[in-house]
Order: structure tokens, then sequence, then C-alpha cells
């Protein structure tokens, strides 16, 4: 009797999730981007995006092929992008202040308030206050901002910390 060598043996199935990410800017201009999901929880979500075109966030040059894995929390003030180059070197952290964000199984949206923080692999914070930010007439929307941009300038070593284990533990899983 012929025994099939494969008999036994369970085939792996690699399964991709696809979602989308909109971030629609304060002017209302709209960017989507596809992603897959790393991990979907009712407090947060990781997506995995892959640049298609090279940008500059202050100091740091994105290039296509770099991985970005994109942290979304429907009850903070900000998200948080980890960027890697080809090889899996970490570029570095790359905060966007937001708001109105919405995580659903299809999508996970936010508004972009156009102040990020970089934060380079040696600790090096880079504040990048966006310049094409319209003039806001909304005065608590300009208190929002900023307060939540110093608070975020106090702890994002923790929240570093904090987004390397779920990666660690999403990625393992």
């Amino acid at each position: 009797m012929h025994r099939n060598v494969c008999e036994g043996f369970e085939k792996e199935v690699i399964r991709i999730k696809p979602c989308i990410e909109r971030k629609k800017y304060i002017s209302g201009v709209e960017e989507r981007f596809v992603c897959e999901w790393i991990a979907q929880e009712q407090n947060f979500g990781i997506l995995k995006h892959t640049a298609e075109a090279e940008y500059r966030l202050g100091n740091m040059t994105v290039v296509p092929g770099n991985i970005s894995y994109r942290f979304h929390w429907p009850s903070r003030s900000y998200n948080l992008c980890k960027l890697y180059n080809s090889k899996g070197e970490l570029l570095g952290n790359v905060f966007n202040l937001a708001d109105s964000v919405g995580v659903t199984d299809e999508e996970v949206s936010w508004r972009d308030l156009n102040v990020d923080i970089v934060v380079f692999p040696d600790g090096e914070a880079q504040v990048i206050d966006g310049e094409d930010r319209p003039a806001l007439n909304e005065t608590w929307l300009h208190i929002f901002i900023e307060a939540n941009k110093q608070e975020l300038l106090r702890k994002y070593r923790d929240v570093i910390t904090e987004t390397d284990k779920l990666l660690l533990k999403y990625q393992a899983g």
C-alpha cells in the first residue's frame, strides 16, 4: 500500500485581510491607502502598509517598498506609524495628531490635524507643524492641537515601548 507523503500534514493557509485607511485633512482633502490588518481589537487597530511612492517626513525620506505598521486608537488624540526599510531596519516612529478616528472591519478613518512628531531610532524627536494647515478659525481646535502636541511630547517614549510590545505580540501570533 502506498501512502501519500503529505498525508497528516495540514496545509498552512496565509490569510491577508485587506483594509482601507482613509485619512482626511483639515482642508477636507482625503487620501486612501490599501493596507492589511495585523490586529483588530475593540480599542485599537494595527495596519500594515507598503509605501508606493517616495515622500519626506521632516528629515526622514520614505521610499517605495518601505513598510509601515500603523496604530490607530479611537480613544486617543494621535496615531502612530512605525516605519521600516526593506531590510527590516527601523527608520523611525511617526506620530500624527488626529481626531475622529473610526475603526470598522473594512476601514480605518481619521482626521489628520497636520502636526507630526517624528522620532528617530536614536530617540531624537522632530516636530513638524504643518505649514499647509489653513489658519484655524476655530480657537477650540487650535487649543486641542497644541495641548495634545505637548502631552505627546511628554509621553512618546512610553507609547513607542507599548507599541513595540504590541507589534511583537501580533507578529508572533
